[in-house]
């Protein structure tokens, strides 16, 4: 009976034994399957590379159209509308006539201010002759000296009511061209609210010329859209070769040596963005002084400059004879942080 149970159990362990060979077998044969169905499996995808380029976004605003350049046309001179010698929209060029105002009355100034001027040239040399008449007299001991100033005052006289006469007839002559109103710049007519018989006085618009080989849109557009468009496409402008952040300050290099050392300004001083610029008005002993900061951590390369520069100060006061306090006088020190009485403005 125990022969057969160990029997029985050495069956039973030899029927675990091939079991669990067989299933190792097994879970080989499917690991290596399993390989081999991964590689014939595998897939290939097509990528891309992207690149940077540029892009155009549209923005509708509304615009109003202009030519490069749009001159106002003003009468010079006021009066009745006698032609108008264009259509609107047509090509002008400059120099053309586009309109004429009345002339008659500037004619008739320009009349007047000839007359006033042979009068005047008249009237000059009749003093002219008495001058020389009465300056001969003189000569002889015939008048006084009294009469031979009064004769050349007069003729001085005459000689700048000419000039004068003169000044009125080119002026006149002027305004008489302003009656015929030309075009000053090649382009096209526009606005045109004249027309023949009416009045035009110094401040009315006679019409407006448009040079229009280059179109240009004219829009309005605040700040605060211009933000919101960028951050709305991601389009933040850049700041470089600008510096706007404290890391960016802290970061410049001061010096570095061969070796490889380098010596940033956030080594030597505490960087605080803050206020652009300081200005002070200094009085030493009551009297007026030079102020100099010097900000420096303990320890730092500033030091030995602030000795020099307090030295240098010295000597130049000792030069100029003035007084340059020190850092134990009770005016304060020329340099460092104590400077007399130094007041902000």
């Amino acid at each position: 009976m125990r022969r057969n149970t160990k029997n029985i159990m050495n069956n039973i362990g030899v029927k675990v034994r091939l079991l669990s060979a067989m299933t190792l077998a097994v879970m080989l044969t499917a690991c290596g399957g399993s390989s081999d169905n991964s590689e014939k499996t595998q897939v290939k995808y097509e990528t891309q590379v992207m690149r940077p380029e540029a892009r155009v976004y549209n923005l509708y605003i509304p615009a109003s159209l202009h030519g490069v350049t749009e001159v106002e046309v003003h009468p010079r001179v006021s009066g009745i509308i006698r032609e108008v010698n264009f259509k609107d929209g047509i090509k002008v060029k400059k120099g053309q006539t586009l309109f004429v105002i009345d002339q008659t009355e500037h004619k008739l100034k320009v009349q007047n201010a000839q007359a006033n001027l042979s009068a005047a040239k008249a009237q000059m040399e009749t003093t002219r002759l008495q001058y020389e008449t009465n300056r001969k007299l003189a000569e002889k001991k015939v008048v006084s000296e009294y009469v031979i100033s009064t004769s050349r005052n007069a003729y001085h006289v005459a000689q700048a009511s000419v000039q004068q006469a003169e000044a009125q007839l080119a002026m006149e002559q002027t305004n008489l061209g302003y009656c015929t109103v030309t075009s000053p710049i090649n382009g096209i007519i526009k606005e045109n609210g004249f027309k023949i018989g009416e009045v035009a006085e110094l401040t009315d618009l006679l019409c407006t010329i448009s040079d229009n080989t280059e179109i240009q849109a004219w829009f309005s557009y605040t700040e605060s859209q211009l933000l919101d468009l960028l951050d709305r496409y991601n389009l933040k402008p850049s700041s470089e070769g600008l510096l706007d952040d404290m890391s960016q300050f802290e970061s410049i290099i001061v010096r570095a040596s061969e070796k490889g050392e380098v010596l940033r300004l956030s080594d030597l001083a505490e960087v605080e963005l803050g206020a652009k610029a300081y200005d002070f008005r200094t009085n030493i002993s009551g009297n007026p002084g030079c102020d100099v900061l010097c900000e420096a951590g303990s320890g730092s390369q500033c030091h030995q400059g602030e000795r020099r520069d307090k030295e240098s100060a010295g000597r130049f006061a000792r030069s100029a004879d003035i007084h340059a306090g020190s850092s134990e006088s009770p005016g304060g020190s020329a340099l460092g942080p104590d400077y007399g009485s130094g007041e902000p403005l």
